[in-house]
């Protein structure tokens, strides 16, 4: 009996020393063991991770809630199929191993630490990346997303959660901010694993700098995460958003020069406060978040555009910015057009339509063109989707905004038929009314913007036009008071004429400056052929955009400066190859090369896009130098077909792998 009491005994201290071993992992913060898993990772990976928010710097971080974001940090690379196919399988070895290490240190809690864990994707496979809706089809095409609770393939019916992230043109931007105030870098210092200033990374990564467009893009993604987690009723995530959102919005008005909206900041402050205190009151003010968060949305899908809009479109921006601002009828009838777009159009796009058509309608206002809503439907192939808004709620939203212009000193088509009368050789001047029209002196709006580069040139055109209107041609008995009637029409007509020729022209920058972005950010792929090269034999390279529509680009830019600045400018582009090769016949797009020995060589090229002109008055926007730079690794002396690395076929045979599609080497197929 004894004997069996000390094996009990004995037993009992042997699992309360296992317990006691077992008590400082368990007792640690989540945060903490998660620190722990990435230094392991980093040990045996060897690749770095930069970790960053509140499970980081501690401020604010909740055990049950908080998420542990973190993306894998590569070395840049190439942008060839072998890199960026190495690259893709970097970041889905290391989805593996973090997921197997968190499982071992939380055990039964690991689904719940999954399913608050992101592993982002590295850099380099997010280039071209707009918005969510963007980052979901590019990681559907790499079949991996950076929650770690997702597995199996992606798909079209993969639920968005799994990829939520702030994507476009000013999410480096953020991110790297971000990541300084808030970031860690984990990685291997010679076996060792060893944590660093975030900082370490964003030296190999450039800084990006602020833009307007970045920012409100930001802010317009913030509001709609705020609006995901207002549905999900988590009120600290809720607040955590609407936080960001507001300091994106007052970014982004700073860089567009525009006054900072008080009032607005206040109730988004308050609100901020009352949910990160109380985050269980998200229910009884459920209404007003959304509100505010909507109205976020509206603004910052309105300032997205200021970047690329010209001073007319700006007017008429500005008008609906404010309009929201105030929830006057144009605010109201915004909002409700936004709301009523069809989910595959951006908050941005919106915008842009109702900008557009607003302006259509002003300028066929002033220039006595007939209906504008058929005009937009038939004439704008990608703007077909407006019609489901209907004539009657569009002629009232752009008749509000144009109504709205003119309280603000903005007039677009003000007297219009009399300015238009005057411009076709009809005179309405008491004396004139009689004479016949003269076709030869008729000159549309088209015309106008056509044959007239300079403001003051037209101005001296419609004064010679108003000083004809008023001649009554009785010599000296007439001839002060004619020059009095001109100078009285030419103070009506000429605003409406002047404003009418910037519209068009406005247009026409904002189109330019949209096709030069397009050019940029759409990748440059080199093909190349034979696709198994021998030592010696000729291989030709071609470079062709992704999409196939560079050329079609470039001859539109080409055309819009030649109408903006006259027939002595253009739109210049050449491609710089590395190494320079030979030519072949009269195409820069196509080089040809030989490499005498087995191997792994790199060919280059870089585009350079440049306008030209001769005129004195251009819009420096439109005369940036673009470039847009590419690389490709050809494989000399290989007996085997390349094998993407993502579908197992040989490379380009498979038209749903990204790889294949992108890097598919035979301009023939």
């Amino acid at each position: 009996m004894e004997r069996s009491c000390i094996v009990i005994r004995r037993t009992m201290l042997l699992c309360i020393g296992a317990l006691l071993l077992a008590a400082p992992a368990m007792a640690q913060a989540p945060n903490v063991r998660m620190q722990r898993v990435l230094l392991k990772f980093v040990e045996t990976n060897k690749n770095s991770v930069m970790g960053v928010g509140s499970w980081i710097s501690g401020a604010g971080f909740n055990a049950a809630t908080s998420d542990f974001d973190m993306r894998l940090v590569l070395p840049k690379g190439g942008t060839d199929a072998a890199h960026v196919n190495a690259q893709v399988k970097q970041w889905q070895q290391a989805r593996s191993q973090l997921t197997s290490l968190i499982k071992q240190e939380f055990g039964d809690q690991a689904d719940d630490i999954l399913r608050r864990t992101n592993l982002y994707a590295p850099n380099q496979l997010m280039h071209g990346v707009e918005d969510a809706a963007d980052a979901m089809d590019r990681f559907r095409k790499l079949n991996t997303v950076p929650n770690l609770a997702h597995t199996g393939p992606v798909t079209p019916t993969t639920s968005a959660k799994y990829a939520e992230g702030l994507y476009g043109s000013g999410a480096q931007t953020y991110v790297q901010g971000y990541e300084k105030a808030a970031g860690r870098l984990f990685y291997n210092n010679n076996g060792k694993a060893v944590t660093g200033l975030s900082e370490l990374a964003h030296l190999g990564e450039g800084a990006p700098a602020y833009t307007a467009a970045g920012t409100a893009s930001n802010a317009g993604q913030w509001a709609a995460h705020g609006l995901d987690e207002l549905a999900a009723g988590r009120g600290e995530k809720v607040a955590k958003f609407l936080e960001r959102m507001e300091r994106d919005l007052v970014k982004s008005r700073s860089l567009s020069r525009l006054p900072a909206d008080d009032a607005f900041r206040n109730q988004l402050k308050q609100m901020r406060e009352l949910l990160k205190t109380s985050p269980g009151k998200l229910a009884d003010v459920s209404d007003d978040v959304a509100r505010l968060l909507a109205r976020g949305k509206a603004e910052s899908a309105i300032l997205a555009g200021f970047e690329n809009a010209g001073t007319v479109r700006r007017a008429y921006m500005r008008v609906m910015l404010d309009g929201v601002a105030a929830g006057n009828k144009v605010g109201e009838l915004v909002s409700k057009a936004m709301k009523a777009a069809p989910d595959w159009v951006t908050a941005e796009n919106t915008i842009n339509f109702i900008v557009f058509a607003v302006g259509t309608h002003a300028t066929a206002q002033a220039a006595g063109r007939g209906n504008v809503m058929e005009t937009l439907g038939t004439a704008c192939e990608h703007l077909k989707w407006m019609k489901a808004f209907g004539p009657l709620f569009m002629a009232e939203l752009t008749t509000a905004i144009i109504e709205e212009a003119k309280l603000t000193g903005f007039d677009l088509a003000a007297s219009s038929q009399e300015a238009w009368d005057l411009m076709a050789g009809i005179y309405t001047v008491e004396g004139r009314v009689s004479v016949d029209p003269d076709p030869r002196r008729r000159l549309t709006l088209a015309d106008l913007v056509a044959k007239f580069k300079y403001e003051k040139k037209l101005e001296a055109l419609v004064y010679a036009y108003c000083l004809r209107a008023s001649a009554r041609d009785a010599g000296d008995a007439t001839g002060a008071a004619d020059v009095s009637v001109a100078d009285a029409l030419f103070a009506r007509c000429w605003p409406i004429i002047r404003d009418a020729w910037r519209w068009e022209r406005d247009a026409l920058t904002s189109e330019y400056l949209i096709l030069g972005s397009q050019v940029v950010h759409t990748p440059l792929v080199i093909y190349y052929k034979p696709t198994a090269p021998k030592e010696g034999q000729r291989i030709v390279c071609e470079a062709r955009s992704y999409d196939g529509k560079l050329g079609e680009r470039i001859q539109r830019m080409n055309e819009i400066i030649r109408i903006l600045y006259g027939s002595g400018s253009g739109v210049a582009y050449n491609y710089y190859w590395e190494p320079g090769g030979a030519s072949v016949g009269d195409l820069d797009w196509q080089r040809a090369f030989s490499f005498e020995k087995k191997g792994k060589y790199t060919v280059k090229v870089r585009l350079e896009v440049a306008p030209y002109t001769g005129h004195t008055e251009t819009e420096p926007r439109v005369m940036l130098r673009r470039t847009v730079p590419a690389l490709v690794d050809i494989e000399v002396g290989s007996d085997k077909p390349e094998i993407c690395k993502s579908c197992g076929q040989p490379i380009g045979t498979s038209p749903n792998c990204m790889n294949c599609i992108l890097y598919n080497h035979d301009p023939n197929q």
